[in-house]
């Protein structure tokens, strides 16, 4: 159910993946643009900024410099650890999809997820939480970004 963009609950991070989703599996123009002004309409205005930072794969401006800076080696090991494979059979299906996001969603596949958070997962919270691993550096960054 669409909400307005004045509406105060913050976005659910599952909104945003599921629109991802469907934009990943569209082709025509059109209709891409359809669902993410669909996607953008249903955005609390405070969250736009975050919204359209993350769909360009961004954090903040180029000019400020900030990168998340996980390596694809680093994102290859962290999803090792979250499925408990092994790391060549992880690596095999990141080569046989070509993408990371792929990878994680194909190996997780039938997986239950556990509960995390005891509070819901917002757009705001992923932005923040990627935003805080940008900021993360020097001895012991590579561990704590992983995790």
């Amino acid at each position: 159910m669409p909400r307005s963009p004045s509406a105060r609950l913050p976005l659910s991070y599952n909104t945003v993946a599921e629109a991802y989703a469907r934009l990943e599996g569209i082709s025509g123009r059109n209709e891409l643009t359809e669902v993410f002004a669909g996607l953008l309409k249903d955005t609390p205005k405070q969250e736009l900024p975050m919204l359209v930072y993350l769909t360009q794969g961004k954090l903040r401006p180029d000019f400020e410099g900030v990168e998340i800076g996980v390596a694809e080696k680093m994102a290859l090991r962290a999803l090792t650890t979250a499925t408990g494979l092994d790391a060549d059979r992880v690596y095999q299906t990141y080569v046989k999809l070509g993408d990371i996001g792929s990878a994680a969603e194909k190996t997780l596949e039938g997986r239950k997820q556990g509960t995390l958070f005891s509070e819901p997962l917002t757009l705001g919270r992923v932005y923040e939480t990627l935003l805080r691993m940008s900021r993360t550096g020097g001895e012991g960054s590579v561990e704590t970004k992983q995790r």
